[in-house]
Parts: C-alpha cells; structure tokens; sequence
C-alpha cells in the first residue's frame, strides 16, 4: 500500500512554522485505524483524516518531491487551508514560499 502525507504534517516536513494540529494522509486503500486504537470521529472533530482518492494523479505529482512520501505541495496547502484555525492562511503562505518562491527573487502573495 502507497501511503502520502499531506495538510499540517507535510507542511512541518516542507516549511516548519505551524505545529501539526491534524494528520490528512492519503492512502491506496483504507487503513485499519482501530486496530491502532483510532475511533472514528465526525470530520470537524477528527485528528486523523484518511483519504482513498478516486483521482489516482495525487501519486504521479508527488513523484516530483524529493520526498515521495509526501503529497504534492499545492495539495498540502489545501489541506493545511481545510483543517482550518486563524493561522491556516499564512501557514499556506509560508509553505508557498518555502516551496515555490524561494531562488525568484520574489514572493509572490506571501
């Protein structure tokens, strides 16, 4: 099974700034959590968010990373931006930058 980081975790992987309050993976097939003793919780109250994408290029575009073991880093910013809190943008910001805008010269939005 082919298991990929994504949301706050990744985001501490690429751009250390916000304390992981969420852990977003996304999986091949489903994982047995309970046996890890995970129960199952509505999603605005989940610590733990596993996803089986129908959409199969999340693979294909982590391939890119030197880490690919991680989502692709537009993707981790989306889900940084839908676990939400106060700070969700400019944590998105500062994954933009370390990310994209570094070596530019610029920085873009952020």
């Amino acid at each position: 099974m082919r298991v990929l980081s994504s949301g706050d975790v990744a985001a501490d992987v690429l751009a250390t700034w916000r304390v992981p309050s969420r852990v977003v993976v996304y999986a091949t097939s489903g994982l047995a959590l309970a046996h890890a003793g995970f129960a199952e919780s509505p999603r605005s109250e989940a610590t733990v968010q596993v996803t089986v994408p129908a959409d199969r290029t999340v693979w294909n575009t982590s391939v890119s990373l030197a880490r690919p073991d991680l989502a692709d880093p537009v993707l981790v910013a989306w889900d940084v931006l839908r676990t939400g809190g106060p700070d969700a943008p400019e944590a998105a910001r500062h994954l933009k930058h370390a990310t994209f805008d570094r070596g530019r010269g610029d920085n873009i939005g952020g």
